[in-house]
């Protein structure tokens, strides 16, 4: 990672990596499961991101980031992926904070109802070309607990994640650890993507280096 160019004075300084991807997946709960990915929730054997597997670059323009786990197998389950620039990041991450308009939430958002893990991806995948069955290989899994909510924006902690990555691009997957209930879905959760047509703001990473 190259030099960065921080703002403010002293031995820290704060940058904004530049976002080059989001987009979501949805996969269709099965009978039986594909446990290839066991650091990911397991991968169901029905088709399912997207729903006509030849239309990939459907999601690719969605105005929404999504998370959510379902209990039946009709619905969907949601994780989010998102793609950083981090060639401009040098020395020690002091801290690392995910910031997501959110669009809506079904009350759990912010709290320990609704907890968050946060996977670190390989980066060859684009939005026009991932699906559920075709993402990439987990690195390292991180439960980062449950954000929380300030003036319509929703912040998550992620700076164990991008003090692991070595590389100049972070890819991200965010995933929901709430359970579905007996007889009801999970909590689900909505945020802008860069694609929004309501004028919220586009994900943001926001970073505090050390010298």
């Amino acid at each position: 990672m190259s030099e960065p160019a921080p703002t403010g004075t002293g031995e820290r300084g704060t940058i904004e990596a530049p976002l080059l991807a989001d987009t979501i997946v949805r996969g269709k709960k099965a009978l039986k499961v594909n446990d290839g990915h066991p650091q990911l929730a397991s991968r169901p054997l029905l088709p399912g991101s997207p729903p006509r597997s030849t239309e990939p670059s459907r999601w690719a323009t969605w105005p929404k980031l999504e998370v959510k786990n379902v209990r039946n197998r009709g619905a969907y389950t949601r994780k989010s992926l998102l793609k950083f620039d981090l060639s401009g990041v040098k020395g020690k991450v002091v801290s690392a904070r995910l910031h997501l308009a959110v669009i809506s939430h079904t009350g759990e958002l912010g709290t320990d109802k609704l907890p968050l893990a946060v996977v670190r991806l390989a980066d060859n995948w684009t939005e026009t070309g991932v699906t559920w069955f075709s993402m990439p290989d987990p690195k390292e899994k991180f439960p980062v607990g449950h954000g929380e909510l300030q003036d319509g924006m929703f912040v998550l902690d992620i700076t164990p994640v991008v003090a692991k990555e070595t590389d100049a691009t972070l890819s991200i997957l965010i995933d929901s650890l709430a359970p579905p209930g007996p007889h009801v879905d999970g909590p689900l959760a909505k945020f802008a993507s860069r694609d929004n047509k309501e004028g919220l703001a586009p994900p943001r990473l926001v970073i505090e280096v050390g010298r």
